[in-house]
């Protein structure tokens, strides 16, 4: 745990709460007890000073506790289990798989600098599949001690988001909920696909293409519980 990941928690904790309640900055501002230009600082990693005293209005208002900025994952097995139970066989299948590839990493040298690389299927321009990907290891340390907050990777396979991201470009991912004018990757729980776009926050959130190309979804109340948000695009690898 980094001081920067403890930032960039308390970041994302309140932007994804001032768009569920529909607050400008300034309201949301308010509602925290600090003022606008603050909130602002903290939102776009401005500033490193955040006391004590702040950390507490902001939880104390927004109904969140020192497990959430810290970023301590209290998910325990049991919880797991049920969320397994739940699954098909073949989603058994893949995340068997994935835990297998993952604890095969801890028998290296050096596990913390390897990153672990969806290759997915699918039209890159109008929807992926990641329960179907190829994952790949690659020996990233100095972008992972750069970027620590990165989960995993997805890599480009087609040229379909030219010139923003291009063919066998890697995007560094970390699974969180986006913010204004991030890259996020989202799932449509309809088609099952996983969707590369621009997030746009609002009464009526939008997702658009990240080069012009492509479906503009629009996520409003009634809609919200279709999408996942699998991440949100740190930075990139050629």
């Amino acid at each position: 745990m980094t001081d920067f990941v403890i930032r960039d928690n308390l970041a994302r904790l309140m932007e994804l709460k001032r768009a569920e309640k529909g607050l400008s900055m300034a309201a949301m501002a308010k509602l925290v007890g600090m003022d606008e230009s603050m909130y602002k600082r903290i939102i776009y990693q401005q500033t490193t000073k955040i006391s004590a005293l702040m950390l507490y209005n902001v939880c104390l208002s927004l109904g969140l506790d020192a497990y959430d900025i810290y970023g301590i994952n209290t998910v325990n097995l049991e919880s797991i289990r049920t969320y397994y139970r739940k699954l098909s066989q073949r989603q058994r299948n893949y995340i068997n798989s994935l835990i297998e590839f993952e604890a095969s990493l801890n028998n290296k040298d050096d596990a913390n600098g390897f990153l672990s690389v969806l290759i997915p299927t699918g039209n890159m321009d109008d929807g992926m599949i990641l329960d179907s990907a190829n994952v790949e290891i690659i020996d990233a340390p100095n972008e992972l001690r750069r970027f620590p907050n990165v989960s995993c990777g997805i890599r480009i396979t087609s040229n379909h988001l030219h010139p923003v991201y291009n063919l066998d470009d890697i995007l560094l991912v970390s699974c969180g909920s986006p913010r204004h004018g991030d890259t996020g990757i989202f799932v449509n729980k309809a088609d099952g696909r996983a969707y590369i776009r621009k997030y746009f926050e609002g009464a009526t959130a939008t997702l658009e293409p990240v080069n012009g190309h492509g479906v503009t979804f629009s996520v409003d109340k009634s809609t919200r519980a279709n999408w996942v948000k699998f991440g949100y695009v740190v930075s990139k690898l050629r």
